[in-house]
């Protein structure tokens, strides 16, 4: 991205512990395995945008070993998680809090993007026209919520300057709706509500997990499958 120095950050859950409310249908074995497959996938994506120069690098945080190797393999960097100090705080966003202030001290981006991991049809392409959004008003500073199909949770994060919202995160049950106050009591933040299909599709609940078996023909066991890059196309 011409002037821009955009770097990514992706929380990733302990890949055993993730995907719980699967677990009336996915035994955790499946379960680990489709948060690994998620994770790949996100990753090897944000490598294709590493590769095209529209994003300068990406930071995974997480207490899982296997995820560290995992950003490795993509050219990514490896951040480990720490408990969280204060109690009020979820792990996710104490996480992302720490991970931002890191990337901010580290690499000095001018824009963060917060992304999730468990977005089986993210494509580039996805994340290309989320980042031309934020180019056509390169001199405003400016916040890009992409929301989940629910419009009940936040998927996707640009933040410019990183440091617009104080490093304080509110991800988690309801964050669209949270966010989206941030937004309206902060007159002097410009603020869009940017919503895509495939940013918006994670993987959650059962329900979730039977439209992605309809949607990808690839799918054949939930424990075993490798995704491919994505449906829906958008074009930009």
């Amino acid at each position: 991205m011409a002037g821009e120095k955009v770097w990514v950050i992706v929380p990733v859950k302990t890949l055993v512990e993730a995907k719980s409310r699967l677990s009336p249908v996915l035994t955790t074995a499946q379960r680990r395995q489709l948060a690994f497959q998620m994770a790949d996938h996100t990753l090897c994506t944000l490598n294709l945008l590493l590769k095209k120069g529209l994003i300068a690098g990406f930071v995974t945080i997480s207490r899982d070993p296997v995820v560290s190797s995992l950003t490795q393999k993509y050219g990514g960097v490896f951040l480990p998680e720490e408990p969280a100090v204060n109690p009020q705080t979820s792990a996710l966003n104490a996480a992302l809090t720490r991970a931002a202030r890191w990337c901010n001290e580290t690499y000095s981006p001018t824009t963060l993007l917060i992304l999730h991991s468990d977005l089986p049809f993210l494509r580039w392409e996805d994340l290309a026209n989320l980042l031309r959004q934020a180019q056509k008003q390169p001199e405003l500073a400016l916040a890009i919520l992409s929301p989940d199909r629910r419009g009940r949770g936040a998927n996707c994060l640009l933040l410019r300057p990183p440091g617009l919202l104080n490093y304080e995160f509110v991800f988690g049950e309801n964050s669209f709706f949270k966010y989206r106050n941030i937004f309206l009591n902060n007159r002097g933040l410009h603020s869009i509500i940017y919503p895509l299909p495939n940013l918006g599709f994670d993987l959650d609940y059962p329900e979730d997990l039977v439209a992605l078996l309809s949607c990808s023909e690839t799918l054949q066991n939930p424990g075993t499958f490798t995704l491919e890059p994505g449906y829906l196309p958008v074009q930009f």
